[in-house]
């Protein structure tokens, strides 16, 4: 239910007051197979080969009434009904091979053909409409490893991939936030595809690892803002706005500093780039990044334990979004009771109250600032207890539509 009121600036009202009632039901089907298959070769090779089929198909179905009167009347052009189609089938060859003691490669090519209808049903008041797209990709990877000696190995990845919009993102139905503020969906979403390679070193097994990385993601799915001044509205919504290119270094250490105490530390310096048309305007937005997140645990003898561990982000660039910087520090502390079979622990997340998303977009007409607060302080007390030390079974299960179910997002 979505209330309005309206008041002057002491405080009275002025107007007298709407309210729309909704019904937003979602109906998710997902079916999925796939079958793999894998050969050993010659001289330490290997090759394998595999399908994967799925269908995805989602209802929704939002239904408006307007209260006028102390009546409830269907709202015909607020109210969506929008069902989706999806059929994806893929196949994929993958071959690798120790060359030698030093030297080892792996290369790999899936081919991905998808089928997508949407289909918009009328009312009395809206037209229906329907789309039907279709298209085919390659997608190689190639992975090139060497080991110097047994202190240094190096490694040279490239892998080109897909990102597909949620299916509540293809909707074209309209979420209102309030009277003049609205979450709209976009039927003609494209996925974004990005071509990413990496060079890495690890230093004594992972002790130390650098990373230097350079990605190309073209139709990049972000948040648009357009403003309609004749009615005073601001949409949001999903588009394929720009061209983003991203490069940095980004180093990670283990550090066991005494017997009773370890750190690991990660900092990640890179540099996002965003170019193209955001609401028919071109759009040239930077920024440079640094992040740094760090842990550290500790044994205090007698079954006590404790850790923190925190992170900091610099100002960033999302989109056309900049977020201003902003981090956090979290911290536990833990005892093991009952001949360590129990454990006692206490945490604190975001001690400080420090993860505020805050931030701006400037570009076009647009000039919006935002602040997200929320309740991220939180901490908690548990206790486990083990039963007993015996073996346990294998109760991994594998789910073939991992990549389907990630894309379900319900939003608010």
């Amino acid at each position: 239910r979505l209330t309005n009121s309206y008041f002057n600036g002491n405080g009275s009202p002025i107007l007298p007051g709407d309210t729309l009632n909704s019904i937003l039901p979602t109906i998710v089907s997902i079916y999925s197979g796939k079958a793999d298959y894998m050969m050993p070769l010659k001289k330490g090779a290997k090759f394998e080969s595999g399908f994967k089929i799925s269908y995805v198909e989602t209802d929704n179905n939002a239904q408006y009434d307007s209260l006028l009167n102390n009546q409830n009347k269907p709202d015909y052009n607020r109210s969506n009904h929008f069902i989706y189609k999806e059929n994806i089938n893929a196949a994929y060859v993958n071959y690798s091979r120790e060359i030698n003691k030093k030297w080892s490669i792996q290369l790999g090519l899936r081919l991905e053909n998808t089928h997508a209808k949407g289909n918009q049903l009328g009312n009395v008041q809206r037209a229906s409409a329907t789309f039907d797209t279709s298209y085919t990709q390659l997608f190689p990877t190639a992975y090139v490893n060497y080991t110097l000696n047994t202190k240094n190995q190096f490694s040279l990845n490239y892998g080109r991939r897909i990102n597909r919009p949620d299916y509540q993102s293809l909707n074209p139905f309209v979420h209102f936030l309030d009277k003049y503020t609205f979450e709209q969906g976009n039927p003609s979403l494209k996925p974004q595809f990005s071509d990413n390679i990496e060079l890495s070193h690890l230093f004594m097994g992972g002790l130390l690892s650098t990373t230097l990385n350079y990605t190309k993601t073209n139709n990049i799915i972000q948040d648009v803002i357009e403003q309609r001044t004749a009615t005073n509205e601001t949409y949001v919504k999903k588009a394929n706005i720009a061209t983003l290119d991203q490069f940095g270094i980004a180093v990670s250490a283990q550090i066991p500093i005494a017997k009773w105490w370890n750190m690991n530390l990660y900092t990640n310096i890179y540099n996002n780039r965003f170019r193209g048309l955001v609401n028919g305007a071109f759009v040239d937005l930077s920024s440079a990044t640094l992040t740094f997140s760090g842990s550290g645990s500790f044994k205090l003898g007698k079954g006590w334990n404790a850790e923190i561990s925190g992170f900091y982000r610099s100002k960033s660039l999302e989109g056309v979004l900049f977020i201003n910087p902003m981090g956090m520090i979290s911290s536990g502390v833990s005892k093991t009771v009952l001949k360590s079979k129990g454990t006692i622990r206490l945490n604190i997340r975001d001690m400080f109250y420090l993860q505020q998303a805050n931030g701006y977009a400037k570009y076009d007409d647009i000039d919006i600032s935002f602040r997200n607060t929320r309740d991220s302080r939180v901490a908690n007390i548990s206790f486990t207890y083990r039963f007993s030390k015996g073996k346990m079974g294998n109760t991994q299960r594998k789910h073939n539509s991992v990549d389907e179910a990630s894309r379900v997002n319900f939003g608010n």
